[in-house]
């Protein structure tokens, strides 16, 4: 189901952070990516989630994105 594709993704989105917060490329989520255009924002609720956790609209050149400015440490 989209709930639940979104659920794992999310999940495995927030993981890596935690697991390596000073790496930029597991804080910068991509809009047009298949598996986040097609199995995490067409969930409800994901992008709000997103931006609960700290994810901002951001620009990478032309592309869309979402970017999360700063760490997320292991207590919160």
């Amino acid at each position: 189901s989209v709930t639940r594709t979104a659920t794992a993704l999310l999940l495995k989105i927030l993981s890596n952070i935690q697991k390596r917060p000073e790496e930029l490329k597991y804080r910068r989520i991509r809009k047009e990516n298949k598996q986040i255009s097609g199995g995490v924002l067409v969930a409800r609720g994901a992008l709000a989630l997103l931006t609960a956790v700290g994810f901002e609209p951001a620009e990478e050149g032309e592309r869309s994105c979402l970017q999360r400015s700063h760490l997320l440490s292991a207590g919160g």
